[in-house]
């Protein structure tokens, strides 16, 4: 879509962190980069994509990462698709710090808002930027308003997929709930993952204590692939990603009031 052959684009996977993220872009004498050979192809650093909150609770030092792209001209994009919700509540907040920073910031009410699929918000930095990609501008679609600058056409800020008008999904959310429901709504889930699923584990499997860790401030409790209490020992006494595999799905199947997700991390489960 933005028009960038395959060929072109070298992507840098997993800086761990802005250090890590540097060195891999900076060039270095010893050892070299790959930034080397993209230079030597014409490939210059483009787009840098950091997350807020994923499946396993991560938050990436969006702050700093943004610094070290920024010296490139690089576009930072924070996905924050699942936890961007949490910002409602200002004890939250300060995870959010570094989104300041970034060109771009997506979230997904639909996941943790109350709202139904799908709704999508996008906040971008310099919304011209958006109308030189996308903005559309026939004869037929000519008005002394959009002319004027005194209106936003919001058909030059989307891709044009039939305007579904996703918008007023999340205005009746908010407009029924109001902030303070929706607040005391994150709260309830933050709440019910740090406190009281560990607490339950613990009464219920002491020997899983240390197996488990709680999401924090995510509404979520995360489980690795030897947790005693979820797969099994596993032989080898190495994650083995099948037995997690069975084991969600066989929580999933018996009914129980909880969803539990299998997910990968650096190549494990």
């Amino acid at each position: 879509m933005i028009g960038m052959q395959n060929r072109r684009v070298q992507s840098i996977q997993h800086p761990i962190n802005p250090h890590q993220l540097r060195h891999r872009v900076l060039p270095q004498p010893d050892p070299p980069p790959p930034v080397d050979e993209a230079d030597a192809a014409g490939l210059v650093p483009t787009y840098c994509l950091r997350h807020l909150g994923t499946p396993s609770n991560a938050v990436d030092p969006v702050g700093p990462i943004a610094d070290v792209a920024k010296e490139f001209g690089a576009w930072v994009h924070v996905d924050a698709a699942y936890a961007g919700s949490a910002g409602v509540c200002p004890e939250f907040r300060k995870y959010f710090s570094g989104l300041v920073k970034a060109d771009s910031v997506s979230m997904s009410p639909h996941k943790w808002l109350l709202t139904c699929l799908d709704c999508t918000c996008l906040w971008v930095r310099d919304w011209r930027r958006l109308v030189e990609s996308l903005g559309t501008d026939p004869e037929y679609l000519k008005n002394k308003q959009s002319e004027s600058g005194s209106v936003v056409d919001f058909k030059d800020l989307q891709i044009g997929c039939g305007r579904p008008f996703r918008a007023l999904k999340l205005f009746m959310v908010i407009q029924t709930y109001g902030s303070a429901y929706l607040q005391a709504h994150i709260r309830s889930d933050v709440d019910m993952a740090s406190k009281q699923v560990p607490r339950s584990l613990a009464r219920s499997d002491p020997g899983s204590r240390g197996g488990w860790w709680p999401a924090g401030d995510c509404a979520s409790v995360c489980f690795p692939a030897w947790a005693p209490s979820v797969a099994g020992r596993c032989q080898s006494g190495r994650p083995d990603a099948a037995k997690p595999q069975a084991a969600a799905a066989g929580v999933n199947a018996a009914g129980l009031r909880v969803q539990l997700d299998p997910h990968a991390l650096a190549g494990g489960t």
